[in-house]
């Protein structure tokens, strides 16, 4: 299986950001966690817990972390994984001693005494760190809670400790990988991912970070070629994506999700390569595996709807799968809904096209990296005039 700590910046635009807005709106990346730690930023906030933790049901909506390696997740009576520390899920259901939990990549029953609270995480990772100086694994997770925060130095600082620890590990050179990643460093970024594949080449991951790290650099075609080698090495885990669950609920691993988002990654770097029929030969794989990934949706959706070249526009596709993304995330994911005024644009609805981007504005919180973008578009609406890409030179 792949390595179930850690974070990928492949999965920028696989969450709440996008690639879109990457290659063709030069923002620069904005990292997500993945694999396990993809529910940091997927689940809604939380209150704060009590240092005691939650209790009975309060546990319901809280994410938690982990707290050593060799934590057991089962499926009825079976063990589907064995998790590092730091691995993030959300809480859906409590019974008893045990929590049902999902990561977005992989769920089953734990127990509560094996996790914490995520907002407890750095405190609680501090404690093992103070009592055991030498303990890597824990400057790793503690890392991974700061990112999660945004606060990259710290988890630059954090990784860094933990290579000095152990120079060997590949996953502290990943996280920091991505750490730096966020800060624009792709250079220094590139040259730690080059170093986790050295550690750990047949570690799926660690290639698909490098490929998205080339993509931010605008290397396309070894960001192509880096996604089709992280799903060739992640396929051979199809046989577990169907596992059925306790209580008839699937068992799913970090298979399935992740060679989603991959291929989706790699669909749009054939878009940015102005290979659309490419591109649209990717989506169509990435929804055959998981036909209700948002995501992968809205991408396809956005491509039907501003393409650069028109025989691959289709308004009233577009409209469809860019509603089904918006009610596949409640119509508060402003990706979605930007992408939803683009395909109604395209189709000529225009009243339409200024109310869902207008909305789209609102959502994104004054968030300049999006909001200058959104309002260009809504000055074309306004005039009448879809929105299409241009070509990049």
């Amino acid at each position: 299986m792949p390595g179930l700590s850690g974070f990928t910046a492949c999965d920028v635009a696989c969450g709440w950001s996008d690639r879109r807005d990457v290659a063709r709106n030069k923002i620069g990346f904005r990292p997500v966690l993945p694999g396990l730690c993809l529910a940091i930023l997927l689940t809604p906030a939380v209150p704060a817990q009590s240092p005691e933790g939650p209790t009975g049901e309060s546990w319901v909506g809280v994410r938690v972390m982990a707290r050593a390696s060799g934590t057991r997740l089962k499926v009825g009576s079976e063990v589907t994984a064995l998790l590092n520390a730091g691995s993030v899920f959300r809480v859906d259901r409590v019974r008893g001693d045990w929590l049902w939990v999902d990561s977005g990549n992989i769920r089953g029953w734990v127990k509560k005494d094996a996790v914490v609270p995520f907002d407890q995480a750095i405190v609680h990772f501090a404690g093992v760190i103070a009592r055991e100086p030498g303990n890597a694994y824990a400057l790793i997770c503690r890392g991974m809670a700061r990112h999660a925060r945004r606060d990259y130095e710290g988890a630059i600082a954090d990784a860094t400790a933990a290579i000095k620890i152990a120079p060997k590990d590949p996953w502290a050179y990943h996280n920091r990988a991505v750490a730096l990643y966020a800060r624009n460093e792709f250079d220094k970024a590139l040259a730690d991912a080059d170093e986790s594949i050295k550690l750990d080449p047949g570690e799926p991951a660690h290639h698909a970070n490098r490929a998205s790290i080339l993509f931010a650099r605008k290397a396309y075609d070894r960001a192509i070629a880096g996604f089709s080698e992280a799903i060739a090495r992640l396929k051979g885990l199809e046989a577990y994506l169907d596992d059925s669950g306790d209580e008839g609920e699937p068992g799913k691993t970090s298979g399935r999700l992740c060679v989603v988002k991959w291929i989706t990654a790699r669909a749009e770097c054939w878009a940015a390569r102005h290979a659309p029929e490419k591109a649209l030969a990717d989506f169509a794989e990435a929804a055959r595996v998981d036909p209700h990934d948002f995501a992968t949706l809205n991408s396809l959706a956005w491509l039907l709807s501003t393409c650069s070249d028109s025989q691959y526009r289709d308004a009233k596709r577009a409209l469809a799968l860019a509603r089904e993304a918006c009610e596949l995330t409640g119509y508060r994911n402003h990706l979605c809904v930007d992408t939803l005024a683009a395909a109604c644009a395209e189709g000529g609805d225009f009243p339409g096209a200024i109310r869902w981007v207008t909305r789209a504005i609102a959502l994104a919180a004054g968030d300049r990296r999006f909001t200058d973008n959104y309002l260009a578009r809504l000055k074309l609406f306004l005039g009448n005039e879809p929105y299409h890409e241009e070509p990049e030179p």
